[in-house]
């Protein structure tokens, strides 16, 4: 990723695509004025996962990020 891929970010990265991470409700809600990726970021996440997908990433998780995150409830086996 590049510095100009979201506001903030201050220089370039790698998104660690190897594994899935969940993080606790306050983490979350403490990240919340970062505001979200942008829907051509996301976009080129998913290409890149389709393209060449991580082996030590589960299919599961896989098709998880294929989904609206606000779509997923705690029924979802992603959760389980």
């Amino acid at each position: 990723m590049t510095a100009e891929d979201h506001h903030y970010l201050t220089h370039d990265c790698y998104l660690d695509c190897s594994r899935a991470t969940t993080f606790p409700a306050f983490e979350l809600d403490d990240a919340k004025h970062i505001g979200p990726i942008s829907r051509d970021l996301a976009r080129k996440i998913i290409a890149f996962l389709e393209a060449s997908p991580p082996v030590t990433l589960p299919p599961k998780c896989q098709t998880a990020f294929k989904r609206d995150p606000r779509s997923a409830s705690k029924r979802d086996p992603l959760f389980r």
